[in-house]
């Protein structure tokens, strides 16, 4: 009976989709694009444009695309992010250098000290940061939406 019933579940997940998720095919060397989302913080309900912070000259941005599926589940405006990546290629690559004012240093600050992440977005699919006991490697990984802007400190 629970083989059947699983059975059915199954046979009936695959015949519906989700509004707006179409299955993408990908093959070798093709271009997959990188969204961004906005500067989020748990600890602020004030959100920011990923680009608030001067991270790089690169402003290309898509802007909004209402059909993109992150943008229809959660409502946050996705743009194109400084990265790239191309399918089956392994490379390590750095999306700009730069050095940053003073007042850039402080604006990085802030956001650091305001616990703010930024969430990328690679084939509709949100990022996430998983965080591991420094001292003990048995215990259960902890995942967290985002990727954190730096992690502040005081000297």
């Amino acid at each position: 009976m629970i083989n059947r019933v699983v059975f059915f579940v199954l046979s009936l997940a695959q015949a519906w989709q989700i509004p707006h998720m179409v299955p993408k095919n990908y093959e070798k060397r093709d271009h997959i694009p990188i969204l961004v989302g906005q500067l989020e913080s748990r600890t602020s309900s004030l959100n920011f444009d990923f680009y608030t912070l001067n991270w790089c000259s690169n402003r290309k941005g898509e802007g909004y695309n209402p059909e993109t599926f992150g943008t229809s589940l959660t409502g946050t405006p996705l743009i194109e992010s400084p990265y790239a990546y191309q399918l089956d290629i392994d490379r390590n690559w750095v999306a700009c250098m730069k050095t940053l004012t003073h007042s850039e240093v402080q604006s990085f600050s802030f956001f650091m000290q305001h616990n703010y992440t930024y969430t990328l977005y690679m084939d509709d699919l949100p990022s996430a940061t998983i965080v591991r006991d420094e001292h003990n490697r048995d215990l259960p990984p902890n995942y967290f939406e985002g990727i954190p802007i730096g992690i502040f400190s005081m000297p």
